[in-house]
């Protein structure tokens, strides 16, 4: 099983002045009428050429996080591991450990 962090930004537009738990659950509030989310991973051009070349450089990866049937944009993904932990994922697969940060954005905010 795979523990997804919700990261709060403090720094972002919809961050109000709260508790830091609170906010995270007014976000998670945003799943209430969700019935299936589709995730979908940003391509990295250097990781695709890398793996055609026949050694893969792994790359921060980036997701949208939408709702499936309405195609909102819910929330952005970003893969925070630092890049050796990275390459781990060659020789352990899913085993290597990552870290990802879980953005709300409501509806399209910025990325």
């Amino acid at each position: 099983k795979i523990l997804l962090a919700l990261a709060a930004c403090t720094h972002s537009p919809h961050v109000l002045a709260a508790h830091p738990f609170a906010v995270a659950m007014a976000y998670l509030g945003a799943l209430e009428n969700v019935s299936t989310l589709k995730i979908q991973e940003k391509v990295s051009l250097i990781e695709a050429a890398s793996a055609l070349l026949g050694q893969e450089i792994e790359m921060a990866n980036k997701y949208k996080i939408k709702d499936r049937d309405s195609n909102q944009d819910l929330f952005y993904a970003v893969e925070t591991t630092d890049c050796c932990t990275r390459q781990l994922k060659q020789c352990l697969g899913d085993c290597a450990a990552w870290s990802l940060d879980i953005m709300y954005i409501g509806g399209g905010g910025a990325e």
